[in-house]
């Protein structure tokens, strides 16, 4: 439908859920999907905030 989630706020700034998830690492496998054609700051920025918290990257582009 076009909707985007966002884990995080503008220009990648922590908030709550962020730190949910930050607190969860750990206890099991985390991934999440990334779409490489809209990145928040930049493909390298974001995919090394994405690995704070998550194990595996599912990346895509349109």
């Amino acid at each position: 439908d076009g909707a985007t989630w966002r884990l995080l706020d503008q220009g990648l700034a922590t908030n709550t859920m962020w730190k949910a998830l930050q607190a969860r690492k750990g206890l099991g496998r985390l991934s999440v999907t990334f779409d490489a054609s809209d990145p928040e700051k930049g493909i390298t920025q974001d995919l090394s905030k994405l690995a704070e918290v998550f194990d595996e990257v599912y990346i895509h582009s349109q």
